[in-house]
Order: C-alpha cells, then sequence, then structure tokens
C-alpha cells in the first residue's frame, strides 16, 4: 500500500470535491461566465480566491499546451 492509498476514502472524496470545483471553475470561464457570478455559483467569499483559481488554471493549460507541442514534435521528428 502507498502512501496516498493508505488515506483512506476521506481523501479520496477531497480530492474529488477539488476535482470537480476544478472542473466547474474551467467550465464557467469558457463560457465567458461572469467572473462575479462564478465566485457565487461556487460560494467563495472573496472574488480574489476565484480570481486566483483562474489564473492558476490558465496557467496549468498553457503549461500543459506547452508540453502537449513538444511531445508532438518529438513524435512527428521520430516518425520521419
Amino acid at each position: 500500500m502507498n502512501a496516498v492509498s493508505g488515506l483512506g476514502n476521506g481523501f479520496d472524496h477531497r480530492i474529488n470535491n477539488e476535482l470537480f470545483n476544478i472542473k466547474k471553475h474551467v467550465q464557467l470561464d469558457h463560457a465567458n461566465v461572469n467572473i462575479g457570478s462564478i465566485q457565487r455559483i461556487l460560494g467563495h467569499e472573496n472574488r480574489t480566491t476565484t480570481e486566483i483559481y483562474l489564473d492558476s488554471i490558465a496557467a496549468a493549460e498553457r503549461e500543459a499546451m506547452k508540453v502537449f507541442e513538444h511531445v508532438t514534435q518529438v513524435s512527428a521528428m521520430s516518425h520521419t
């Protein structure tokens, strides 16, 4: 058993909730929903919390695209 699996269902539940919240942030932001509305829907007391989430998600998406582009280029070169 690894350290993560030993944490039990409470840990899994918290991770699933966090992933669900991130997914909601992304979907609402991509649908151009007003940030104040996103804040209220997600129950954030402070608008800054919502902005931090959206900024970090955007940064993660940019980084993922860089990785994807690199892997795609390397793959294309190895097939020529």
